[in-house]
């Protein structure tokens, strides 16, 4: 019984996956506010029955697929989750929005950067804290690396993470 409901759970994740590539798709060709959620199924090649099983919106599909993105990249590299908020995470951190500047370019082009940070932070554990000066820390840093990443992004990543490291580095944490 155990091994059908992994079965079935993966086939969940895969489907919602699909999901959201079809929707990555369709937006690097249209209009975000324009893509329906027939089309994202029709691509997808799921029943619209599946996608509102999974999904409210269609930012809750960017925000799974970059969750999920995420994820992956900390699973890859054994790196603890939390916390990645921190001077000594920051490379790791622009590491991985290199990595998925295809997603990024489509999300900007739709004026969609919302979608990363609202992802990053419940993957980061941001919502977690009780304590509110620790609350009202992790939102200032997230969304100044967001304006950070913003720029970056718009002149195509012109600079290697690294170099996005000394300059925060430099300008926040010292």
């Amino acid at each position: 019984m155990l091994e059908f409901v992994t079965r079935r759970a993966s086939g969940t994740e895969f489907l919602k996956e699909c999901i959201a590539d079809a929707l990555i798709k369709l937006m690097e060709s249209k209009p975000y506010d324009k893509i329906t959620v027939r089309e994202i199924t029709d691509c997808a090649n799921v029943g619209r029955a599946t996608y509102f099983r999974q999904f409210s919106s269609k930012d809750d599909v960017l925000i799974y697929k970059v969750k999920l993105l995420w994820r992956r990249w900390a699973e890859n590299r054994l790196l603890d989750k939390k916390h990645i908020y921190s001077a000594e995470n920051l490379m790791t951190f622009f590491e991985f929005i290199y990595s998925i500047r295809s997603i990024n370019s489509v999300l900007m082009k739709a004026d969609k950067m919302n979608v990363l940070i609202i992802a990053l932070s419940e993957e980061f554990g941001l919502n977690d804290t009780k304590d509110p000066a620790e609350r009202y820390r992790f939102r200032f840093i997230a969304f100044g690396i967001t304006g950070v990443l913003t720029e970056w992004i718009k002149h195509d990543y012109l600079e290697p993470p690294k170099d996005m490291i000394k300059y925060l580095t430099k300008s926040v944490f010292e």
